[in-house]
């Protein structure tokens, strides 16, 4: 049975982030529970994934089989003026495993020399910074997550690997299968969404074929998001 994808928050704090736990999972969290690995059904309208959220209360607690970590939550506290410095020793013996969410999550960061230091390691390090107390503009014509709403906000928007799609009547395609033909294009009920969801896994599929199959299944991919889009089969020709 393949493991499943893991999401690490790791405590840099005298704190304990039991709230990002609840946060994340919802009402399935049993704050009397001791544990410290919990199981999370992500389910969008888009599709469904079971991840697990293990949160460390130390970073000395950090297994070092990261291989499933596909998402890294810090929680740190810049009061603390070794902060970076922690920070740096941890990220080392992660990184190597790219996880793909890295998120860095603070209750707030005043301006001056600490907030430049902090976005300075945060942009090296392709992390994005989280402020709990942060709160969105009213006037904004799309409304984006800002503060704590950001945080499941973001670990929902990556790809995780063993996601299953979610078509139209509730069906679900795996994120393995392969929605388009060799020979033919897709079912006509297949959204614009769905196909363009699964673009990285045909061009991947299309860079193993030889040049004659990957020609065809370039025109059958092209035809596919032509009929997703309304078009008909007989004028694309």
């Amino acid at each position: 049975m393949t493991e499943q994808p893991v999401c690490k928050i790791i405590n840099l704090t005298s704190t304990n982030p039991r709230w990002m736990q609840e946060l994340i999972l919802g009402p399935n969290f049993d704050d009397q529970d001791v544990r410290s690995v919990y199981p999370w059904v992500i389910e969008t309208k888009y599709y469904r994934a079971n991840i697990q959220v293990d949160l460390l209360p130390s970073p000395d607690q950090i297994n070092m089989d990261l291989s499933n970590t596909e998402a890294v939550i810090f929680y740190c506290d810049p009061v603390q003026s070794d902060m970076l410095s922690r920070v740096d020793k941890v990220w080392e013996r992660i990184k190597e495993f790219g996880p793909a969410v890295c998120l860095m999550v603070v209750d707030t960061v005043e301006h001056g020399e600490m907030r430049t230091n902090v976005m300075s390691w945060c942009l090296t390090n392709m992390f994005e910074l989280i402020e709990c107390d942060e709160e969105g503009e009213e006037d904004q014509e799309i409304e984006e997550k800002v503060g704590r709403d950001r945080i499941v906000e973001a670990l929902k928007s990556h790809t995780w690997s063993n996601l299953e799609l979610i078509e139209e009547g509730d069906s679900v395609i795996s994120e393995d299968e392969d929605i388009v033909g060799d020979d033919e294009g897709v079912d006509d009920d297949v959204t614009f969404d769905t196909l363009f969801s699964q673009l990285g896994n045909m061009k991947d599929k299309a860079a193993g074929l030889p040049d004659d199959q990957r020609r065809k299944y370039a025109e059958n991919v092209a035809l596919s998001f032509y009929k997703a889009m309304g078009g008909d089969e007989e004028d694309s020709k």
